[in-house]
């Protein structure tokens, strides 16, 4: 099994994957392109509340898209079902495209996980590129700004996300 660098979902191989996702003008629902290797399956289209997912294509590809998640794991070893799976797939492919483009616009990739909600992203460096060097106050600045229910944060160093609050010297107070 392959586990995907951006959930930690577990994989039998990387041949059926999302290309791309777009909002879908309704709330924060978005629409993302399935592929396998280079053939089209369709699409998965994702509400805003993540409380569904509808698989847009033939029968067939469907089929081969529920035999693919019935192998797919959480980082646990466990089975998922096939709406965490095809929800997963689409996170995967989101945090890739704003991990290219914090690359390229020499910015810092921070994921903050709340109590509540589903992660949020923060590219930072809005006026220029980070500094070479000046990441640590990055850093720094962002842990203090977090709020009373961010319970999490990680930056993307090095094509991992590493954990930055809570470290092992978080001398923030709680709740």
């Amino acid at each position: 099994m392959i586990q995907l660098p951006h959930t930690g979902m577990l994989v039998p191989h990387t041949d059926i994957r999302v290309t791309y996702v777009t909002e879908t003008g309704v709330g924060e629902g978005v629409s993302a392109l399935v592929e396998n290797r280079s053939q089209t399956l369709g699409f998965l289209t994702l509400s805003a509340r993540r409380d569904f997912v509808v698989p847009e294509m033939s029968k067939k590809h469907r089929w081969l898209m529920e035999r693919f998640a019935d192998q797919c794991r959480d980082s646990d070893g466990h089975p998922l079902p096939h709406g965490d799976v095809w929800d997963l797939l689409v996170a995967e492919r989101y945090y890739q495209q704003a991990v290219d483009e914090a690359r390229r616009e020499q910015r810092v990739l921070v994921r903050v996980f709340s109590r509540t909600g589903l992660p949020k992203l923060h590219s930072v460096g809005a006026h220029g590129p980070v500094p070479p060097g000046a990441e640590r106050q990055v850093y720094a600045d962002l842990v203090r700004d977090l709020g009373p229910d961010d319970v999490r944060a990680e930056v993307w160093i090095a094509g991992q996300w590493r954990q930055i609050h809570p470290g092992p010297r978080d001398s923030r107070p709680s709740g």
